[in-house]
């Protein structure tokens, strides 16, 4: 069965309202001490992930040197994956700041929006 405009116009409306009910919900908009704690494990993971490489390539660049310690199918296996895994990540987390930045435009419209029904423009 198809809709009416009118229809998907309350759907639509529907829609926006039960996500915006369930962010508020969920805690509002981030606050900064949840920005800097989301931003303080991001770098200790990259900081982890920057000294598994340099190990890695510390490693991986002595060939025709004699290597000390045995180089395994686990080893090569666990490192294909965890370089796949560094990727993805790495991509997704590129989406969700270029969502947040697409975002932002429309957070900021919302705020004029309010300023201007209050009478107020402080910028």
């Amino acid at each position: 069965m198809t809709m009416t405009s009118e229809q998907r116009v309350a759907y639509e409306i529907a829609w926006k309202q039960d996500g915006l009910e369930r962010a508020i919900k969920n805690g509002g908009l981030p606050t900064e001490a949840e920005t800097d704690s989301v931003d303080k494990a991001l770098q200790r993971a990259f900081d982890q992930a920057e000294d598994l490489v340099s190990r890695v390539g510390g490693i991986a660049n002595s060939a025709g040197l004699d290597v000390p310690i045995p180089i395994t199918l686990e080893h090569v296996g666990l490192l294909s994956i965890f370089a796949y895994e560094l990727e993805t990540r790495g991509q997704d987390f590129i989406e969700f700041g270029e969502q947040i930045r697409k975002e932002l435009t429309l957070l900021d419209s919302i705020r004029v929006d309010e300023q201007r029904s209050q009478g107020r423009d402080d910028g």
